[in-house]
């Protein structure tokens, strides 16, 4: 049996600006669920590692992201990696397997057109798969005015961490009711109620590219003060400048191990924000979590796999904490979830990818 290549999204995380920790936590769900496989790096491959690549793997594992941008120019540098992805597969005889790929829009967005590196990066996926998992129906429909028609809507395979063929109720921890709570956020600006909600009930708050709140964090006070996020943050919210550098002060992590992530997210009580993955993290880690829907991307995620969610706009300044627990209801999630979970199989398996799926 041969092994797999993996290429796209690392399952690592560095302590460098705009690196995004969420990403560990679907990159490094796709990599658990193979059998034997190889990291390729993610940049134009040399002669000699197209031909190790051809005599040495069966197949090709993209690991995508929301690098779907449409109405977005051919110069942005996630549409130039479509450039290099195309060139790589190209150049490749192997099947490809995708998982995870998604468009990032925000819910006003009406282009639907996508640069042309894009296009031909899709036609290639489209003839070495015989299906392309997406992350939900609005992007599986932005794919298909572009003529991709063999695509299927998985959802993000962090769902299924745990490789468990069915979950219920007892995957949840239990908690003394004043255990803490988690929270994460996106754009401080547009989600101030939400943070001020958070505040105010004195919740631990998870970055995942916050750097200037952990540079904060650890002293360095001038690096939140000096950016946009924050300013944009205090020309809205009822709070002053202190209660916010307090919280984060005595409330803020940013981790770069997944596994010490699960760690101290399984001592919270409750989870709530807008970051995706993060709050997929609280999941996995026995947390009853309540997603904060703030773009396409989100939604159709949260509509797939029927996580328990409400829109960010709904969120006033007198939503009560109690009400965001109370909408953490899991029954069609754990209705869904082996239905779900047999689509992965059936997908992985039909494809021929060598995994470690449970039967279900």
């Amino acid at each position: 049996m041969k092994k797999t290549l993996v290429i796209g999204t690392s399952a690592k995380s560095e302590r460098v600006p705009h690196a995004n920790t969420g990403n560990m936590m679907h990159a490094e769900t796709a990599r658990r669920l193979l059998m034997d496989y190889d990291n390729f790096p993610f940049r134009e491959w040399t002669e000699e590692e197209v031909e190790k690549a051809n005599s040495e793997y069966g197949h090709i594992l993209f690991v995508a992201a929301n690098g779907i941008r449409p109405g977005a120019t051919d110069d942005l540098p996630i549409v130039k990696s479509h450039e290099i992805l195309e060139r790589n597969f190209s150049r490749t005889n192997l099947p490809i397997v995708t998982l995870g790929l998604g468009a990032q829009q925000h819910f006003n967005a009406e282009a639907t057109e996508l640069p042309n590196a894009t296009k031909r990066m899709l036609a290639v996926l489209s003839e070495r798969s015989k299906e392309i998992a997406v992350r939900g129906d609005n992007t599986q429909s932005i794919l298909e005015k572009a003529g991709i028609k063999n695509t299927t809507v998985m959802g993000c395979q962090s769902c299924f961490w745990s490789m468990k063929p069915q979950l219920d109720a007892d995957h949840f921890n239990q908690y003394d009711e004043n255990a803490s709570l988690a929270f994460n956020y996106t754009a401080p600006g547009a989600e101030y109620q939400i943070i001020d909600l958070a505040i105010k009930n004195d919740a631990y708050v998870y970055g995942q590219e916050e750097y200037n709140e952990l540079l904060a964090s650890e002293g360095d006070r001038e690096a939140l003060r000096d950016s946009k996020k924050f300013k944009n943050y205090l020309r809205k919210t009822s709070l002053d400048e202190a209660q916010f550098l307090n919280w984060i002060d005595t409330r803020f992590s940013q981790i770069y191990d997944l596994q010490k992530w699960f760690e101290r997210m399984a001592m919270h009580r409750f989870c709530f924000g807008t970051r995706f993955h993060g709050n997929m993290v609280a999941l996995q880690a026995g947390v009853k979590t309540l997603w904060v829907v703030h773009d396409r991307r989100t939604e159709e995620l949260c509509n797939h796999l029927a996580l328990p969610n409400i829109r960010a706009g709904k969120i006033k300044e007198d939503t009560r904490l109690s009400q965001l627990e109370e909408m953490a209801d899991y029954t069609e999630f754990f209705k869904k979830y082996p239905g779900n979970y047999r689509k992965l199989y059936d997908y992985l398996t039909a494809a021929g990818l060598p995994h470690r799926l449970p039967r279900p």
